[in-house]
């Protein structure tokens, strides 16, 4: 019989949408509110993840939760594979930087170490701008 723990691994590993709900609220303490755009993103970020999409561009206004979908993205794709490599972009180099820094702060949380413990940041990753994992 999995644990609870086990199952929120396999949920997380296996539906991004999911995943960024289950995320932000860990990160944010409140809920993350699905609309059907979110749907279709996290359609389109699962077929990334299968390999069937090799170029993905979102489109979409500020303030519709690409952002989020896309901090999920790299969260989920550490814990499929602690060695994937990411890059942050952004219009601004400080939003680029924040981002880096709010996916570096959740990969460190307790909480995402106890969900995945295989992944770990390293002793001397101190940068915002580019960290690495064990």
């Amino acid at each position: 019989m999995p644990t609870q723990q086990e199952i929120i691994q396999a949920k997380c590993i296996a539906d991004t949408l999911w995943a960024t709900r289950y995320f932000f609220y860990e990160d944010n303490n409140r809920k993350f509110n699905v609309g059907e755009h979110h749907k279709r993103i996290a359609d389109k970020l699962d077929r990334v993840f299968a390999g069937k999409c090799k170029r993905l561009i979102i489109n979409c206004p500020p303030r519709y939760s690409k952002t989020e979908m896309l901090k999920a993205f790299v969260k989920k794709g550490l814990a499929i594979n602690p060695a994937s490599k990411y890059i942050m972009l952004s219009y601004s180099a400080n939003l680029a930087l924040d981002n880096s820094e709010r996916i570096k702060d959740a990969v460190a949380s307790d909480w995402y170490r106890s969900l995945f413990p295989w992944v770990e940041i390293k002793k001397d990753s101190h940068s915002k701008q580019k960290w690495y994992t064990t």
